[in-house]
């Protein structure tokens, strides 16, 4: 519950037995309790306010009103304090700021003025039911609201409607779902109702019942042709990692891309089979038969059609799994690379993923290669390639075109890809996005992660699971790594994007006046290692969201910026499904750096310095998030506007290994006791 006056002074209290006030002379009042105290001048008498305050009897006022959780029924307002209040002036009346009660108050609407709507706490959590054609949802509303859930099998399309616990108040809500067709993908809705009138509505997400005895399906896709695979034993210890994680209840199907020409393998993983070198021996000391349970692969790891074949076909071989989790290893660089090999990745050897014919000068290349840095092409060690954002969500749209299924839980194992670029580029084609925004240490504990998959699991639940074995990972490490993990919902995205976009128009409406304090809050914004030279500065182009807004609100202030600042921050909480795991410390590689996070959410944005070359290819073309958010105005507004630089002024390698901006493998060799785990290295 919070007073307020006519002339917005407003601060929250909690009422416990009872109002204790105290009048300081004919011009103010002190409301006082345990959280906190209002003063405030009213210019008049108080006495009889204070008279009939204080002969409220203590049974009927017991409220909590930190969130306005009612613990008793509350009749209306006495008529003396009723009339005590309407002859203050300025006019005193309480505001039930989020207007949640547990029972039904009859304070008139008009004296509560509550005209904000309820919403949604994070992500509807779906678990497994009573019986086997039913699915238990849970979720939370951020104040007391009636819930309605509606669903049917088609987007938008809701045949069921069911009003919970009969028209009752609260915030937490279990539901049931029962008589679901297994294998049938239904799509849900939640609408929420305040006391005050005031509806909210979740976004539409979707569930279906898992196949009895189905299995999750775990997809390792690793690009080691590169520096990263140059240490063979470390490539050794990747695939035993993955081999030794296979159970029962889980299959696995793994590529791995070993450096040089004809060294590319996908494997249907069998149990039993940990203890053995690949790359001496593809066959595994004949545990696996050439055609029967490993195959060669295509060489060209980094192209959205070699991932697209080795996903599907996979689908196509476990079909109906429970869960579909998919791992990327490789080099990563963000949105865009930090240092492009063979700028620009062309793939004019084939016809382009964008064209029907290839253009053989390269007009049709993809230019902003990022991720998955293959350095053999088509048999040819002497060039290079990666995959771009714009082509990863190509790949996986292919995915879901060709099989039906969405990718449920997405592993970016790599540098730099826990980016609202990255996720809102993905958003349609996978539900979770578990990434680093900062320089990755990888442990690569494959073993664990694929240990802790079950098929009862939901794809968020493994999601955390898979970060806390990463997380222990590092954690057991005597070099006390730094690291930053996050599980995003992308279901979320589209409320991240469009939160972004005001926020990009309003800083582009302040610029006139506010430039300067502009600056100062990008200047103390937390950000992350994204450009491989060690220190975590002003030089690195990939800020922390939440850290940017916070900087912005203590700078520039939130009503110079059209109140744009905490929605961000609320669709960054709401999209960030697991509590961003990060810790601060010396990287290994530069001991005389430190990397310090203490206010980021766990999301980056793109916000360069002015002569960073990307800011180039940063356009809607190469982006949807750019289409969608407007943010390259914003920052073409306040850097100036681009010069027409040409690819060739990107920095370019022939390959990662000439390549000094690239982060090379760590020296180090980290073992745990009892457990397999790849030595730690920089992606």
């Amino acid at each position: 519950m919070r007073l307020h006056t006519t002339s917005g002074l407003c601060t929250a209290f909690i009422i416990t037995f009872l109002w204790i006030l105290n009048a300081y002379g004919q011009t103010d009042i002190a409301v006082s309790d345990a959280n906190a105290t209002l003063t405030v001048g009213f210019g008049t008498d108080t006495s009889q306010l204070e008279a009939s305050l204080q002969s409220v009897p203590l049974h009927r006022v017991f409220a909590d009103f930190s969130n306005a959780t009612i613990k008793q029924m509350l009749v209306d307002a006495p008529v003396a304090m009723r009339t005590a209040m309407s002859i203050v002036t300025p006019r005193v009346s309480p505001d039930y700021a989020s207007a949640s009660r547990a029972a039904p108050l009859v304070f008139p609407r008009a004296l509560v003025n509550d005209q904000v709507a309820p919403q949604l706490e994070g992500a509807v959590v779906k678990q497994t039911g009573s019986t086997a054609t039913s699915l238990l949802l849970l979720w939370t509303a951020n104040e007391y609201v009636q819930s309605t859930f509606e669903y049917g099998t088609a987007s938008g399309s809701y045949s069921q409607s069911i009003e919970l616990d009969e028209g009752q108040y609260g915030t937490n809500f279990r539901h049931e779902v029962t008589g679901l067709t297994i294998g049938t993908t239904y799509f849900g809705r939640i609408t929420m109702a305040d006391l005050s009138g005031n509806q909210g509505q979740s976004e539409e997400f979707t569930f279906a019942l898992q196949n009895p005895g189905a299995k999750p399906l775990v997809l390792v896709y690793a690009v080691l042709d590169n520096n990263l695979g140059d240490d063979a034993e470390a490539l050794d210890r990747l695939v035993k990692n993955v081999f030794a994680g296979k159970h029962d209840d889980v299959d696995v199907r793994l590529l791995i891309d070993s450096p040089g020409p004809n060294s590319s393998y996908i494997y249907e993983v069998q149990s039993g089979t940990g203890n053995c070198s690949i790359r001496t021996d593809p066959t595994c000391n004949r545990r696996y038969q050439l055609g029967t349970t490993y195959w060669q692969a295509n060489e060209d790891t980094a192209h959205p059609t070699s991932l697209f074949d080795f996903a599907n076909d996979a689908i196509n071989a476990h079909p109906n799994p429970s869960q579909i989790l998919l791992s990327l290893v490789g080099h990563g660089a963000g949105w865009a690379a930090g240092a492009l090999p063979g700028q620009p990745s062309a793939w004019d050897d084939q016809p382009s993923a964008w064209d029907d014919q290839p253009s053989g000068d390269g007009s049709n290349s993809e230019t902003i290669g990022g991720l998955l840095w293959d350095d053999t092409i088509g048999g040819n060690i002497s060039g290079s390639r990666s995959l771009s954002t714009k082509a990863l969500r190509q790949a996986l749209e292919w995915v879901k075109e060709e099989s039906g299924h969405t990718i449920d839980l997405l592993y970016l194992d790599a540098c730099s890809m826990g980016m609202a670029e990255v996720g809102y580029e993905i958003r349609d084609d996978a539900r979770y996005l578990l990434a680093s925004p900062n320089t990755a240490w990888a442990s690569f504990a494959y073993a664990p992660m694929i240990q802790a998959t079950k098929p009862n699991m939901t794809a968020d639940a493994i999601g955390r699971a898979w970060i806390d074995a990463e997380t222990r990972a590092l954690d057991s490490s005597q070099y006390s790594y730094p690291y930053t993990f996050a599980l995003y919902d992308l279901g979320q995205m589209g409320n991240l994007a469009g939160a972004v976009q005001d926020l990009g128009s309003a800083l582009q409406a302040a610029l006139s006046g506010q430039k300067t304090v502009i600056r100062r809050a990008y200047e103390n914004t937390e950000r992350y290692e994204s450009n491989y030279e060690g220190a975590i500065n002003q030089s690195d182009s990939y800020l922390d969201l939440g850290s940017l807004v916070v900087q912005l609100e203590s700078h520039v202030g939130a009503d110079k910026l059209n109140n744009s600042l905490q929605p961000v921050k609320t669709a960054i909480n709401q999209m960030v499904a697991h509590p961003f795991n990060s810790r601060s410390g010396q990287p290994h590689t530069y001991p005389d750096n430190s990397w310090q996070w203490t206010e980021a959410l766990g999301i980056s944005i793109y916000f360069p310095h002015e002569d960073d070359p990307k800011r180039s290819i940063y356009t809607e073309e190469n982006l949807e998030w750019v289409s969608a958010t407007g943010w390259d105005e914003f920052l073409n507004a306040y850097l100036g506007d681009v010069q027409s630089a040409s690819m060739q002024e990107l920095p370019t390698c022939q390959s990662t290994r000439s390549c000094n901006e690239l982060p090379k493998q760590l020296d180090v060799v980290q073992e745990v006791s009892g457990e397999l785990y790849l030595p730690f290295v920089l992606q």
